[in-house]
């Protein structure tokens, strides 16, 4: 047979337990809704830079849809190129890195393979991969390649 203060032990621990849960539960609730009145307040409505969206539409109205693109740039800047990629979805953007412009032969088997005419360029300046014609785009704000888009000559 249990003493009372076996019973008493049991129901403290039981309440402190129950006691602990509560008041995790509860800052668990708090910071939730701190963190999603945070996230919809602030956080911006779009992932691209400023001037990103009008050069896409401007790419889009230049290039038939659907027209596979090369991304073309001297450095490794893998970051811009995924977010131009991103940007032109759906689309199929190809990035070349090429310090002249000038398309190795891995690049021009995808151009043949997948038809592939037109191309982005970015650089300080762009380099030309063989542009027929041009349209320079706004540079986008803290970031430093310039931007033009166009048609490749044909092979």
């Amino acid at each position: 047979m249990r003493s009372t203060l076996d019973g008493l032990k049991v129901w403290a621990v039981r309440a402190a337990t129950a006691a602990f849960l509560a008041s995790v539960a509860a800052a668990g609730v708090f910071a939730f809704v701190t963190e999603i009145v945070t996230d919809f307040r602030w956080a911006p409505s779009t992932a691209f830079p400023p001037g990103m969206s009008r050069s896409c539409e401007r790419i889009r109205a230049a290039a038939p849809e659907g027209a596979p693109i090369f991304y073309v740039h001297a450095d490794s800047d893998r970051w811009l190129s995924g977010l131009w990629q991103r940007a032109l979805y759906p689309q199929h953007v190809y990035v070349v890195v090429s310090a002249d412009g000038s398309l190795d032969s891995a690049a021009r088997e995808v151009r043949s393979r997948f038809a592939v005419g037109y191309a982005l360029a970015a650089g300080n300046p762009p380099p030309d991969p063989g542009f027929e014609w041009k349209l320079s785009l706004p540079a986008l704000p803290g970031y430093p390649p310039v931007y033009e888009f166009g048609k490749l000559r044909a092979r």
